[in-house]
């Protein structure tokens, strides 16, 4: 099954980091198949969404990380939308 993650990369990938260091640990009895993407090096923000719906559609699952900065507003909110990214 593969699973995409979905976080904020700006306060939570750490979390998304130790999911990877938990599987790629032979004496941690967990694993799973990251259908995530990579980071995306661009600020095109249609290009940015695309890479994320390619992912996720090639994907089982999706696991969101709610992090403590979930609810916070996303400095670019008026170029992605309010209904299409979550803040």
């Amino acid at each position: 099954m593969k699973i995409f993650v979905s976080f904020d990369f700006d306060n939570d990938r750490q979390y998304k980091y130790t999911l990877n260091m938990w599987a790629s640990n032979a004496n941690i009895d967990f694993s799973f198949n990251d259908g995530s993407t990579q980071e995306i090096k661009s600020w095109n923000i249609s290009r940015i969404k695309a890479a994320i719906t390619t992912k996720i559609n090639q994907s089982d699952a999706i696991l969101v990380l709610v992090g403590e900065h979930a609810d916070t507003p996303h400095k670019d909110r008026t170029l992605i939308g309010y209904t299409r990214w979550r803040n």
